[in-house]
């Protein structure tokens, strides 16, 4: 069976900078699987060419046996994604805001998928609320509830839990084994070890663009050749 994600000697170079350099990566389907890098590892580089938002330089990608770079449409279909922020109408109430977001989805969504996308992240009460309204946190959980439209099988995800608060966080923790539950594939990019260990199954390390280890928490985290890496990234950014 083909894994949910494989990326294949995936590379992007910005001038004499490679930002990824021939990473590759099997995520399997089910699984919880954790991008773990310093801010600046090339973590969200790599999620934009999954996604079809930066042409790789080279190499491949692959969605549930689909390659993103030739059958890009076909290959995101059935994908729900965060990346780099909410991106939010101020003006819009919430329910507006993911109404506006079903309509890009490639199957039909009910007002009651939506309010039911809405309540998963804790928001259920504010629906006609403008985002204007909204604190950071809460404008993350939203833009978090437009990638659960569709029911997506793959979910990829960046720093979901920014800007929430510990309570968020531990609610985001669970909704997203929830998902596993019901049988999505989470592939979640975040800078804090902390956050990979309490939710993921397998993780991988990103530094400077490469692959320094991928398999379970304890595995990587038993890595003593490792050691320099995580004391360098929890000075640079990761917890």
């Amino acid at each position: 069976m083909e894994p949910a994600l494989e990326i294949l000697r995936l590379t992007r170079q910005f001038g004499a900078r490679r930002a990824v350099d021939e990473l590759e990566l099997r995520v399997e389907r089910g699984e919880i699987f954790g991008f773990l890098g310093p801010n600046g590892a090339g973590k969200t580089t790599t999620i934009r060419c999954v996604l079809g938002l930066a042409r790789p330089t080279s190499g491949d990608i692959r969605i549930f046996g689909r390659s993103v770079i030739s059958e890009r449409t076909a290959a995101l279909a059935g994908v729900g994604s965060l990346v780099e922020g909410p991106a939010l109408y101020e003006g819009l109430t919430a329910l507006d805001h993911l109404r506006a977001a079903a309509r890009y989805v490639g199957t039909p969504v009910s007002e009651s998928q939506i309010a039911e996308a809405l309540g998963s992240v804790g928001l259920g009460d504010r629906g006609a609320d403008r985002a204007s309204t909204f604190s950071r946190g809460m404008k993350q959980r939203l833009a978090l509830a437009t990638a659960l439209l569709g029911e997506p099988r793959l979910l990829i995800l960046d720093e979901p839990t920014d800007g929430l608060d510990p309570i968020g966080t531990v609610e985001i923790r669970k909704l997203l084994k929830s998902l596993k539950n019901r049988g999505a594939t989470v592939f979640l990019s975040s800078h804090l070890l902390s956050e990979v260990e309490a939710t993921c199954d397998r993780i991988a390390l990103l530094d400077r663009g490469k692959l320094r280890a991928c398999g379970s928490v304890a595995e990587v985290k038993g890595n003593q050749s490792l050691e320099e890496f995580f004391l360098g990234v929890v000075a640079g950014g990761i917890a």
